[in-house]
């Protein structure tokens, strides 16, 4: 089982990427755990990447406003779902400025929402992988999440 977060921006230029890469190691501790950004407009880009990755089995999910809102509870028990029905991993897709493309829409299995609104793509990684371990110390019945 490995989680892997795929987004579009510029990583050096982003100030929550200490952050994520805090929760990244958190999750470590549980689960292999791959964080790739790609470069807008790069030759290998998202929706390339996207399908390479894909190609190994994982299981792809889009984060879009357009999709299905859980708590934190719900995520959790969804994630735990997702596991269980694709034990290779899964393979989380975060757009760029302009969103999903249609295709990268497309190839997902399922659609989440972190919320109604729409959030920059480096916010929405940030509460992604806060999320996920979130979701972890849920299951394990750690405190964290109290």
């Amino acid at each position: 089982m490995i989680f892997h977060i795929l987004s579009e921006g510029r990583e050096k230029a982003d100030p929550t990427a200490p952050l994520v890469a805090d929760y990244v190691s958190r999750i470590h501790r549980f689960f292999p755990i791959t964080d790739t950004v790609t470069r807008p407009g790069a030759k290998q880009g998202l929706e390339e990447k996207a399908r390479q990755i894909c190609s190994r089995g994982l299981l792809p999910i889009a984060l879009d406003e357009r999709g299905r809102e859980f708590t934190s509870v719900g995520f959790s028990h969804q994630l735990i779902r997702w596991m269980q029905h694709c034990p290779q991993g899964l393979l989380f897709i975060i757009g760029g400025a302009e969103g999903l493309t249609p295709p990268l829409r497309a190839m997902a299995s399922c659609t989440i929402a972190l919320s109604k609104m729409t959030l920059p793509h480096r916010f929405a990684r940030l509460i992604l992988t806060e999320q996920i371990y979130r979701a972890i110390c849920i299951e394990k019945n750690m405190p964290y999440h109290k």
